[in-house]
């Protein structure tokens, strides 16, 4: 199997090979994912507030641990992962979580 990363850079012939590997829904996806993912990122370094653990924030406001992973990953929640914690801006989940319910 070849590695799409040498020395921390991307091989951008492997990445491309691997890309047209993929049919069209998975590459969707994929690009869609990786979207929204740079657009939290873009939009809570724009908030003017700390960020959370969103587990924890999600918590208080009577969320399961799995409950508050999949609003996330279903990206009804603005949040950015570092390592292997999810973090949020409390001030963005009120707004949020009022659109979720009728």
């Amino acid at each position: 199997m070849e590695l799409l990363f040498s020395g921390g850079k991307p091989s951008i012939n492997l990445v491309m090979k691997s890309m047209l590997k993929l049919r069209g829904a998975a590459l969707v996806l994929l690009l869609a994912s990786a979207l929204r993912e740079s657009l939290d990122r873009v939009i809570l370094s724009l908030v003017d507030e700390n960020l959370v653990p969103a587990r924890n924030a999600l918590g208080e406001l009577g969320y399961s641990p799995e409950s508050s992973r999949k609003l996330i990953e279903r990206g009804k929640i603005i949040a950015v992962k570092e390592k292997n914690t999810w973090y949020t801006a409390k001030g963005l989940l009120s707004e949020f979580l009022s659109r979720l319910k009728p």
